[in-house]
C-alpha cells in the first residue's frame, strides 16, 4: 500500500502543474482601443474585447491605462457590432479595475 502513496502523488503533481489559470493576475498596462466594432485593451500588442463596456465610460481610443481583468468564454452584454468591419482579438474580457 505504501508503495502506492509515491506514483499516485506523483501523479496529482503532474496533473495540477499542467493547469493553467486563464486569467491575468494582477493590474496590467493596457491601450484603450475603440472602433465601430466595440471596445479593446491591448496588452502586449494584442486585443482584448470588452464586454463590460459600460466600466470604460471616461476613456477613448488611445488612452493608456492600468487595468484589471478576467478572461471570459462568452458575453451577454454586448448587442453587437456597429459595423461590417472585422476586428480581430484574442478573447473576451470582463475588466474588474482601471484607470489611467
Amino acid at each position: 500500500m505504501k508503495s502506492l502513496y509515491i506514483p499516485i502523488l506523483f501523479s496529482l503533481l503532474l496533473v495540477f502543474s499542467g493547469c493553467k489559470k486563464d486569467d491575468f493576475s494582477g493590474t496590467r498596462e493596457a491601450m484603450v482601443v475603440v472602433d465601430c466594432t466595440g471596445t479593446y485593451l491591448r496588452v502586449q500588442h494584442k486585443d482584448f474585447n470588452v464586454c463590460n463596456i459600460k466600466i470604460m465610460a471616461g476613456f477613448q481610443d488611445g488612452d493608456h491605462v492600468k487595468a484589471t481583468f478576467t478572461k471570459i468564454k462568452e458575453c451577454r452584454e454586448v448587442l453587437g457590432p456597429i459595423c461590417d468591419m472585422f476586428h480581430p482579438y484574442e478573447s473576451w474580457i470582463e475588466v474588474k479595475a482601471i484607470h489611467k
